[in-house]
């Protein structure tokens, strides 16, 4: 496939909490599709997004023969019907969606608003409640993308905004993404508003958003293989060291978006990389 992803997901030892009754029962069940949160699933970042004619069975199919169960931050655009006719192609190959909320429910993309979040988009509670109107569920459509990588002083409005959508989307699984522990802003600074994460260390980051956002389980980013990366590797075990002690202390299933390639061109990441990760 051309279409390749930077990232990809792993999921292990989930609960059926969210699954089960995270969401308002606002439309009939069958109107819209579940993950199987007893198995391992697969998943990557877009499909197409930016690629026109991408979408279509073939690659639906290749990505069905390539192990993938989900595609995460999908972006519908702005041709509606041709979403939905990918996400009948999904119906039928067995794969599922999880819509970026920059276009599945009319909020801008992602924003790193650092500590104002409450004042923007697009984990403002606000910009919601309109979206949910124009939102169409379907079978492929596993929930929904809230938004990725909070800014620590962000989180009560992230948990906010989560609570807004369980209330307003007919979906069994929104989505929410954190920062790697290496996040800092490019000068470094120890400023806690004016840097990526937002908290004091790592381990802050991750318990403020076990205390403020409703969802059980921790899913963050990291990419060992990544120039930028400090320690590489040990940087990565020491992130998911955080991250999983956080699960077992409160009960949360882990996900883990890791590395499948690297940023320069005509160098992809060696296969040993991928599956030491």
């Amino acid at each position: 496939m051309k279409d390749v992803s930077r990232r990809w997901f792993m999921k292990t030892g989930s609960t059926m909490r969210l699954a089960a009754g995270m969401c308002a029962v606002l439309v009939p069940f069958a109107l819209f599709g579940a993950m199987d949160r007893t198995r391992f699933n697969i998943g990557t970042y877009r499909f197409g997004d930016k690629v026109p004619g991408f979408r279509t069975e073939e690659h639906v199919k290749e990505l069905k023969e390539a192990g993938v169960d989900f595609i995460a931050s999908m972006r519908p655009g702005a041709d509606a019907e041709a979403f939905y006719r990918t996400m009948d192609l999904f119906e039928k190959y067995g794969v599922g969606a999880i819509p970026e909320g920059g276009d599945a429910i009319g909020a801008s993309c992602p924003v790193k608003a650092f500590g104002r979040v409450k004042e923007g988009k697009p984990m403002n509670p606000a910009v919601y409640v309109e979206a949910a109107k124009r939102f169409r569920p379907h079978p492929a459509i596993w929930g929904i993308d809230v938004g990725d990588e909070p800014h620590g002083m962000d989180l009560p409005n992230v948990g906010k905004a989560v609570e807004a959508c369980r209330r307003l989307f007919p979906v069994p699984f929104l989505y929410v993404n954190l920062y790697p522990s290496y996040a800092r802003v490019a000068t470094n600074t120890t400023d806690i508003v004016n840097s990526q994460l937002g908290s004091a260390t790592y381990k802050d980051y991750i318990e403020d958003y076990c205390r403020y956002v409703p969802l059980d389980y921790i899913s963050f980013d990291i990419y060992p293989y990544s120039q930028s990366v400090p320690k590489g590797v040990g940087t990565f075990f020491n992130n998911l060291k955080i991250a999983a002690d956080a699960c077992v202390n409160h009960g949360k299933a882990l996900w883990l978006v890791g590395q499948v390639n690297t940023w320069a061109p005509g160098e992809p990441l060696a296969e040993n990389k991928m599956r030491y990760q």
